[in-house]
Formats: C-alpha cells, structure tokens, sequence
C-alpha cells in the first residue's frame, strides 16, 4: 500500500436511486442497444451498478453495462438475448441503481 495520502478513488458516499425508466425498442438478436437517461443529480463521475428492476423485465433482455456518462446522464446498455430477428422492448418501471460517488475524482490511473 502506497505511503501517501492522496485520495485515489476512495468512496465519499454510497446511495441508491430509484428512477422510473422507460427503455426504446431493440432490433434484431445479439443486438445490444446503448441507451441514455437523464437522471438529475449523477455526476460524470459516479460509478454505477443495477441492483434491481422491479418487476418482471422482458424476456430475453439482459442489462450487459450501466454507467454515468455525463452529469445528470445514466447510460444503460441492453442486449437482446432471443436468437430471433425480431424487435424486442425492455421493460419500463423502476430501475434501483447503486451509485458509488468517489472522492477526489477523477480517480488516478495509477498508484505512484
């Protein structure tokens, strides 16, 4: 462990949000759609996690990323998992999001 005491990522606050979001329609199979939110109050910075969707999501939706790409901007990635070249729409509702807020952001790429 380094001997500084440089913030490097270490977590300032940790919380959950509870958006209700409605997802756009998928394309064919093995597809997967990159799709923005605007959620008030996420920074750019903040590291995020899928808890939970409360409910029943479609079927063959998986969630394969999740991220704050830019202040007040949650970006999810799904993936349509069917096998079929039809269109398939992930379920609209409530997302529960763990959000991570670090200290000293942005993190360092390194330890030295």
């Amino acid at each position: 462990m380094s001997s500084t005491t440089l913030a490097r990522g270490n977590v300032q606050e940790s919380f959950v949000m509870a958006p209700t979001l409605t997802p756009s329609a998928m394309t064919t199979a093995s597809v997967q759609s990159l799709q923005t939110f605007q959620i008030a109050g996420l920074k750019a910075t903040d590291i995020c996690s899928l808890l939970h969707f409360n409910g029943n999501q479609t079927s063959n939706v998986a969630v394969t990323n999740i991220d704050a790409s830019a202040d007040n901007t949650l970006k999810i990635q799904f993936q349509n998992i069917s096998g079929a070249a039809t269109a398939i729409t992930p379920a609209a509702g409530v997302y529960y999001i763990k959000v991570d807020r670090v200290e000293g952001a942005p993190i360092a790429t390194n330890a030295a």
